[in-house]
């Protein structure tokens, strides 16, 4: 075992001075390394004697204090520093802190170079090494034994405590908690300091932007303190990124060390960090495949491929289903506003894929608090919703389950300001064995709602009653038929608007949408109330109607059906 006492009696070193913090001879070295920067001991390591000339904290005694109680943190066992380039002396503040701190600064004479006290002291060191490796083989035995066994994040957590005397939280990617694990010697529980609730961030926005960039790939710990201002504390937090094969897993956080950590805690957490990254490996492949079996159900159920009752009930059993219910089936396609257009291809289709994810977390969230049934899933760019009701249930009207949906829209796009989301609902299914006739018909109306006659309306819900009469046409009638039928009825005034740059249909259009109303209509198109009423007598000497009467106007409004049905 190397001290800093002993270090002192190396035969290379007998000009190295000891200026303050004698209390610290006995503090142990397990590595030596040099710093040169600020921003340098995010990377060093537990035990390390640190070598530096200076030069970067001369000119300010707030770094120099700082750097004092970082290396205190670190569990640095001594200082040394080589003063006559830049500092000329050891500033006395730093002297103040290494006597409390029982930090040693000790004096590095001019001639002699850092490599070779470098070098002796892996010479000295190397005899240890047996040692250390024999610990960590044991502890890498104990976090093998877990993974191998299936002991989870609760073992992984536990054990992780155990080996580095501190409570212990699990973090995904996101810095949401997954466990945690109080050591049962700390006198108070996290719990009393932060809110610790799964799938919540503990810590606030200002303690997680105080890593470094690109974190996430730096693979070792960093310490933090965290400040508990309800209580006047400052906690110390040891963080590891768990990054593994190019992936990022989560977080590791020592929360409040009982002692300094040493080199064993560091194997421990590095073993920790392995174990982890294998358990949120194995988590998240068996989420994917029992997402991949639900998602094949689905997909068979709404292509209407299930068609014994029998194995449907079966099936509906496994995942959780319940068939007694009416299920109506409703499509939000999810559209992207411009605000990633400078992204390439690739990344951008990355970015709007976790877009779309998180809108159906969103969802979940919602379908969790809901009184409803609701079965979620995404396809594409689109979220699918089966929404399940008893018969007797009030959404089994069309005006209030409008309003269920509208409310659902409104809670999104509230939270998701880069998205722009409406719904389209197809008409309520008996029986879940005919959702593929529900779900057809709001893939359909969502199709005919970008013809529809109200696009330019502030409407984002639409149901297939709306859409019957389009429907019925494409299915029935040849489009040359149709098209027919337009040149007969509309034909004139499509031609004069080609001829005359004039919009006359648009503004007959703006007239049946508003039920023939002029002021709504004058407002939509925002002209005149006398400027659409001489439009209005155009229309009627161009096409030799009379627009009061319900049989002319009937033809004009099927043959506008037909105009925006075929994008004429």
């Amino acid at each position: 075992m190397l001290t800093v006492k002993r270090f002192l009696e190396l035969s290379p070193f007998y000009e190295l001075k000891i200026l303050s913090g004698h209390n610290g001879l006995d503090n142990i070295i397990t590595s030596g390394n040099i710093m040169d920067n600020p921003d340098a001991i995010d990377w060093f390591s537990v035990g390390e004697l640190l070598l530096t000339s200076g030069y970067f904290f001369k000119d300010s005694p707030e770094l120099q204090n700082n750097i004092m109680k970082q290396l205190k943190d670190l569990n640095c066992p001594a200082l040394c520093i080589k003063p006559r380039r830049y500092l000329g002396t050891v500033p006395e503040n730093m002297l103040k802190l290494s006597d409390e701190l029982d930090l040693p600064i000790i004096e590095v004479p001019y001639g002699l170079s850092f490599s070779k006290i470098l070098g002796r002291i892996m010479e000295e060191l190397s005899d240890k090494y047996d040692s250390l490796n024999k610990k960590s083989l044991d502890i890498h035995s104990r976090f093998f034994n877990i993974s191998l066994h299936g002991g989870g994040l609760h073992q992984i957590s536990v054990t992780l405590s155990d080996i580095c005397s501190s409570s212990v939280m699990l973090l995904d990617k996101n810095w949401t908690v997954l466990h945690w694990t109080d050591h049962p010697k700390q006198p108070h529980l996290m719990s009393e300091y932060i809110s610790l609730k799964r799938k919540e961030i503990p810590f606030s926005d200002d303690f997680i932007r105080s890593f470094p960039p690109e974190f996430e790939r730096l693979q070792k710990p960093v310490m933090r303190h965290m400040s508990i201002s309800k209580f006047n504390a400052s906690i110390p937090c040891t963080v590891i990124p768990v990054y593994f094969q190019s992936k990022h897993y989560g977080y590791i956080v020592l929360w409040n060390p009982l002692s300094a950590l040493n080199e064993y805690s560091y194997i421990g957490l590095e073993n920790g960090a392995m174990a982890f990254s294998l358990e949120r490996i194995r988590s998240d492949e068996l989420t994917r495949t029992r997402n991949r079996i639900r998602r094949d159900f689905l997909d068979e159920l709404l292509m209407g491929k299930i068609t014994s009752k029998e194995t449907l009930s079966n099936l509906a059993d496994l995942h959780g289903i319940n068939l007694d219910l009416y299920y109506t089936a409703v499509v939000f396609p999810v559209s992207f506003l411009n605000t990633n257009k400078n992204l390439d291809i690739v990344r951008r289709n990355q970015w709007e894929n976790t877009k779309v994810k998180q809108v159906l977390n969103h969802f979940d969230q919602l379908a969790s608090i809901s009184p409803q049934v609701e079965i979620l899933f995404s396809r594409k760019k689109q979220i699918i919703l089966l929404l399940g009701f008893s018969n007797d249930n009030e959404l089994n009207q069309i005006k209030l389950l409008r309003q269920y949906i509208q409310e659902k829209l409104d809670d999104v796009l509230s939270n998701f300001t880069e998205i722009s989301l409406y719904a389209t609902i197809g008409k309520t299914a008996t029986h879940m064995s005919d959702i593929h006739e529900s779900f057809h018909q709001a893939q359909e109306t969502l199709r005919l709602s970008e013809h529809s006659l109200s696009t330019h309306l502030n409407n984002r819900i639409f149901h297939f009653d709306e859409f019957l009469l389009q429907y019925f046409l494409l299915e029935n009638i040849e489009k040359d038929t149709m098209k027919n039928y337009f040149k007969q009825t509309l034909g004139p005034l499509h031609d004069h608007d080609l001829n005359n740059g004039s919009a006359l249909i648009e503004t007959l259009i703006s007239l049946v949408s508003h039920r023939f109303n002029i002021a709504e209509c004058s407002r939509d198109l925002f002209i005149h109330r006398n400027t659409l009423l001489y439009r209005i007598e155009k229309i009627e000497s161009i096409l030799l109607v009379n627009l009061k009467d319900a049989e002319e106007s009937l033809k004009l409004q099927l043959g506008l059906k037909i105009y925006q049905l075929l994008d004429l």
